[in-house]
Parts: structure tokens; sequence; C-alpha cells
């Protein structure tokens, strides 16, 4: 059987001169199949991320393609031989087999056993760790994605698209991970200078891409938290990139207010460790932040710091100089002082992994009630907790021995809570009797 190559605008044509069966059709130049490398920037002596990119407008099963590298950057073989490769949900049920060829370039042949398509028609399809050299001058190099090949289903039979070859860019930086001041070394004074940036006091020499330690185009506690792991491990200063995550950085924790006396408790329900945390606090009306203090499940080395930002807002910043993590057995995090209602967003919490995680915004509701026990009464009716409340609220149900049980979200109104284990508890300083 002939080969014949057919620019995408002519498929209709060809298909309409039936000469799909004589001729094994591949579509090529085409500019509604396109695969190439997204742009990046990065540091000199780094490891960084390079996204491969599918725009697909039928379905595509198969895929291949070449890729190749300017000199000073590679692609990072692990431990096992590897190339270091991870495919995206797009690629959910595929495997990708790579290798390096004779000329430097890198070869993927991405596939299927049971013959499943690519998730959509856009998006990234893999994500590829690139080692960029520590002589390897800044600048703007290019990266090609060459000779790719895409399996297209046709009927029965798969029909091979080649997309024209594409051209990235890559822009090599001479700054160094952690070195915020551009000092020449890593030390307690880029944690000082990253904590100031965050508090919207930006130093007078302050590097961002230095200070962006995992690369999410913001400057975050948990940037700090990764400059002070550098300093502690005395390690070379990379960025962290395909990290192993643990259990605790898949979790979704919940964060939620609850109302005191005198302003409000921020807890936290989850099982996950946690080094640090950041949010902004948007007061009601004239209201201003009389105090704030750590409980105590952060209160080992952890420090606290928060400044008013040029929005009104505050912004408070947790973090552990030896990225300590909260107390396992406790979910108060902050007692805030305040009167009136409080808006918490922009939310972020550090794992002990130096995983980011950005929980929903809160918002809290002043009591209104001189002591929060007046309003609200419990008694239990068989194995059931009623609470009658005049606000929503957050309480913990403590044990005997004092550790946090359970959390129990409790609405304004009528509260009927099931499911709870036979035991005697504290509630609110009362004593609740399970059966």
């Amino acid at each position: 059987m002939a080969t014949l190559y057919v620019p995408d605008g002519c498929k209709a044509a060809y298909a309409a001169a039936d000469v799909w069966k004589d001729f094994k059709v591949i579509l090529e130049f085409g500019d509604v199949y396109s695969l190439y490398g997204a742009d990046i920037e990065t540091l000199v002596g780094t490891k960084d991320i390079l996204s491969i990119e599918l725009q697909n407008q039928d379905d595509v099963k198969l895929c291949q393609f070449d890729l190749r590298l300017p000199n000073g950057a590679s692609v990072i073989t692990l431990n096992n031989g590897k190339l270091d490769v991870v495919l995206t949900e797009r690629a959910e049920s595929h495997k990708v087999s790579s290798t390096q060829l004779s000329n430097g370039d890198y070869r993927f042949v991405i596939s299927s056993i049971d013959n499943d398509s690519f998730v959509g028609n856009s998006g990234t399809l893999m994500n590829i760790g690139l080692d960029i050299s520590a002589t390897m001058e800044a600048g703007e190099y290019t990266v090609k994605v060459l000779n790719a090949e895409l399996s297209v289903p046709d009927g029965n039979d798969l029909m091979e698209v080649r997309p024209a070859d594409t051209e990235s860019k890559l822009t090599v930086k001479a700054y160094t991970p952690g070195d915020v001041n551009n000092d020449g070394s890593v030390s307690v004074t880029d944690v000082g200078c990253a904590i100031n940036y965050i508090l919207e006091q930006v130093p007078s020499m302050f590097i961002f891409e230095a200070a962006d330690m995992n690369g999410d185009k913001t400057v975050s506690v948990t940037d700090v938290g990764m400059i002070i792991n550098l300093i502690l491990n005395e390690g070379a200063a990379s960025r962290p990139f395909f990290a192993s995550r643990s259990s605790e950085d898949m979790l979704s924790p919940n964060v939620s207010l609850q109302p005191t006396t005198n302003g409000y408790q921020m807890m936290l329900e989850n099982k996950g460790r946690f080094v640090g945390f950041q949010f902004d606090v948007e007061l009601a009306d004239d209201a201003t932040i009389e105090a704030m203090r750590l409980a105590d499940a952060c209160e080992g080395d952890h420090l606290l710091t928060y400044r008013r930002l040029a929005n009104g807002k505050w912004r408070v910043v947790c973090y552990s100089p030896t990225n300590s993590t909260f107390a396992a057995d406790e979910s108060v995090l902050l007692n805030i002082q305040t009167a009136g209602g409080v808006t918490i967003d922009n939310i972020r919490l550090t794992t002990s992994g130096l995983h980011e995680l950005r929980p929903n915004s809160i918002v809290g509701t002043p009591t209104g009630i001189a002591n929060i026990e007046q309003g609200m009464k419990m008694y239990v009716q068989g194995r059931t907790l009623c609470i009658t409340s005049v606000l929503d609220a957050t309480l913990c149900l403590f044990s005997l021995d004092g550790k946090i049980s359970r959390t129990l979200s409790v609405h304004r109104g009528q509260n009927n809570l099931d499911g709870l284990h036979k035991g005697v508890y504290l509630v609110n300083n009362k004593k609740i009797i399970i059966r």
C-alpha cells in the first residue's frame, strides 16, 4: 500500500474522493493537532519541569515524539535508570517508554494496553523533569518537539497524524533558589526577607524567583519552610519537583472558626501533619484585632507574625524555624481576639512534606452573648446528643484524658448528633454520658 501525505485542509477532499482504501493516509503539518513543550523560566543549577501539551481535534490513542534540549539542559535520570517522566490525568490509563538517542535527543512513546484514548482535547499530557546545569549561562534557549506521530482512530483502523515540529522557550536566570537577597548564601536573613515580602514589606534587595522555591509564581509560608529546609540540611539549593507525597498531603483539611466570648478559635480538622499556615483576615465594620495568640497545638518553636496590608486586611503567618509540626492531638491552632464578624481567606497550610494545601474561605459570626455556654442547651436521648443553639459554632468533644475525640458542627436551632461511641465526654465543660 502506498503512503500519501495529506495536509489537514485537504482531508475532506480526499475523503470525498474515496482514496482512503487505496492509500495509507498520514495527516501532516496540521493546525488541529499540535504537540509542544510549554515555555519555562528557571534558574541555573536547578531542577524544573517541562510540560508537554497536546491539542487534538479528534480522539488520540497513542503518541510518539522526540525532544531536543539545548546544551546544558538534560532530562533527569532516576536511580532506577529510567528518565523522570510523569503522565497527567489525560493519560491516566497509559504508560510511557523513553530513551536517549545516539544524537542526544530523547524519544518518548505513550501507549495503552487497553487501547484507550487520551482524555479531553487540550491540556498537559505529561511532565518531564529537567536538570539545568550549574555551568549553563543565563539566557533564552529553544526546546524542540520533533518527529511527532499521533494515532487517531478511523473506524476499526488507526490513522497516523504527524503534527508539525514545534519550538518553545527555555529562559534560564542566574539566581540561586533560597538566596532571596542575592548575597551568595542561603541563611536566616533570606527567611526574614521572604516573610517581609509576604507581609508586603518588600526588602530593597529581593529576588522573587529565588524566593519562589516551589515555582508556583507566588511566595508564601510554604516557600519559607523550603528555605529553612535548605539551611537545616546544608543541601544544594534546588527546587523540589515530583516530590513523593505522603498520605497526609492528599487529605482535604477543614478549617473552621469557633466563636468564643471575646473572638474566635481557628480550628483544623485533619489527621495530617502541618508545619505552618498563612491567611488573610477581613474584619467587619470598624473592628480591629486586639490580640492574636497561638494555641497549644503550635506553641513549641512556632512563631507568629501579622500585619495590616494596604487593602485593609490583616495577613497572618505562622512558621517554625526548625519546620516542626503542630501537635498531633490538638485541633485548635489560633485564638483571635476581636469584636464583630471576620472573613478568613487566602488560607495556605504547609504539610511536613513541604507541600501546600489551600482550604476554602471561612466566615465567623460573633456570639452576641456574654458566655458561649449561655447560648446552648445540651442533653442526651438514647445515644443521640441533642444541642439547641442560638448560633452556628464548632464544638470540641473531649475525652476524660483531655484529648479531642471529635469536632461537632452545630447550627442555629435544634441539632441531633448521632453515631457517638459509648463513653463519658466533656463538651463546653459539661459532662456528657453516652450509654
